[in-house]
């Protein structure tokens, strides 16, 4: 009875984010499949990062000359979303063999404001955190009881988790090593070994270098604000607990939970020597390469991570599961603390539905409210703020604004009515200045401020205008 009821509370959290607007990177990847003449194109002819090729897909075949309404491309991610509450359950309870951790891990699955937000947006990690649960759970049963179909489902998750985010192959070389060392340990001929580790990944690998070969030779990084090392592992850190801000109090719980993960890996490894194999390689691995990227590109994003979310939370049950067996006191207290967590949760589910993404309602003031019938903006980032602006000028407004590059506002003498001036995500929360300096006066004042939702995904929008 438990189950069914976590399940409608984890549709009901994710429910109201389909209304909200498209974010940058939404708004971005309906951009790329608008640009396409056919599917086949999605492969051979975008090469960006921001292509999720199993979202561009969906969006093609929802149509991409009218995004109204916006909520339609966003149904796969909901629909996956809810489905990966179930498969998390029926992961740890094949790892557990025993309901209670099974139904504290999809709980906090259903509350866990990483899964909700990104149930909720038209982009591929909500079907990444699925295929990814959904291929290991998979794996091992088959691994137990050898069905074939068994097999052939695992082989559709494995090549569905390439195509709805590269970052995939991190669930796939965890997959390997769990395979290739528990083929090892049987005492059979090696060749039989070798040969079963072969059967169960030959034909899902070709088909992703089939498919996605050309794009993993030509992918370019999108990259995005510098951020250091510290901030990165923080983001991760702080997300899976709920916080939406650092502070002493937040370092305090995150080394909490740091350390109830590591005993619960030591629990999961006990129970099930494949997955915590599976888990302890993808943990090694995610460490490893978070500098390396950084390095290469000056850009980590948590993102890239989301995959790693829901073997954590599993983790993280198991341990809950563990410290409430003995003892009123500690029952007690794994109680308080899972509350906490559940309430974190909440609190930062609550900020994402009340702010969202108003910048359909900044389009539709910057009309209200300009008297001429020729309405000109430009902004301080043309591929940012343009992207949004053209999106929702066209689709939301009247289709009448007139955008002035930043190279273009140097080269004449035009002079806009408006200016919009983005905050990214990752800065501090700093009030804007009152207006734009031009020698000691400010020839532009600060109108409105329109807030997106912080934590994760979007830009605020400063609006100024020209004064009389």
């Amino acid at each position: 009875m438990m189950l069914p009821l976590i399940i409608i509370l984890g549709a009901i959290l994710r429910l109201p984010g389909l209304f909200t607007d498209f974010d940058l990177d939404e708004v971005w990847s309906f951009n790329i499949v608008y640009m396409m003449k056919d599917p086949l194109q999605i492969f051979t002819n975008c090469f960006a990062d921001t292509n999720h090729h199993l979202n561009s897909l969906f969006i093609y075949m929802m149509g991409r000359h009218s995004p109204l309404p916006l909520f339609k491309y966003r149904i796969l991610s909901f629909v996956l979303g809810i489905g990966a509450i179930l498969l998390i359950f029926l992961l740890a309870l094949k790892i557990a063999k025993n309901k209670k951790p099974a139904i504290i891990s999809a709980a906090f699955a259903a509350v866990s404001f990483p899964l909700v937000i990104y149930s909720s947006v038209a982009r591929g990690y909500s079907s990444l955190i699925f295929f990814s649960v959904g291929a290991v759970y998979l794996l091992l049963e088959y691994l137990e009881h050898k069905e074939r179909h068994t097999l052939w489902l695992f082989c559709a998750c494995y090549i569905l988790g390439f195509l709805s985010h590269l970052t995939f192959v991190f669930v796939a070389i965890g997959l390997f090593v769990m395979v290739s060392l528990h083929s090892l340990r049987r005492p059979a001929p090696l060749k039989g070994k070798l040969s079963e580790i072969f059967c169960i990944f030959f034909i899902p690998a070709s088909v992703v270098l089939l498919l996605l070969g050309r794009f993993l030779f030509n992918v370019t990084a999108g990259g995005g604000p510098q951020v250091s090392l510290q901030a990165t592992f923080g983001k991760i850190a702080l997300s899976l607990a709920g916080l939406g801000a650092a502070g002493p109090a937040a370092l305090i719980l995150v080394i909490l939970i740091f350390a109830m993960l590591i005993q619960g890996a030591r629990i999961v490894l006990r129970e099930n020597a494949d997955f915590g194999v599976f888990i302890l390689t993808s943990l090694f691995l995610a460490a490893a390469v978070i500098p390396v990227m950084h390095i290469k590109y000056k850009y980590t994003c948590f993102r890239h991570f989301l995959w790693l979310y829901p073997f954590l939370i599993i983790l993280f049950s198991h341990f809950l599961e563990r410290a409430i067996s003995p003892g009123r006191s500690k029952k007690a207290l794994a109680a308080v603390f899972a509350l906490l967590i559940i309430g974190l949760n909440f609190q930062q589910i609550a900020l994402f539905l009340k702010g969202g993404h108003r910048y359909r309602e900044a389009v539709s003031y910057i009309y209200s409210h300009t008297g001429s019938p020729e309405i000109v903006v430009t902004s301080d980032s043309d591929f940012k703020n343009f992207t949004l602006l053209n999106f929702y000028d066209h689709f939301f407004g009247r289709g009448k604004l007139t955008y002035i590059s930043v190279a273009a506002l140097a080269e004449n003498k035009a002079k806009p009515e408006w200016v919009i001036k983005y905050a990214d995500i990752n800065e501090e929360g700093e009030a804007p200045p009152p207006g734009i300096l031009k020698g000691k006066k400010y020839n532009y004042i600060l109108e409105k401020r329109f807030l997106s939702y912080g934590m994760f995904s979007g830009i605020d929008w400063i609006l100024y205008r020209r004064q009389k």
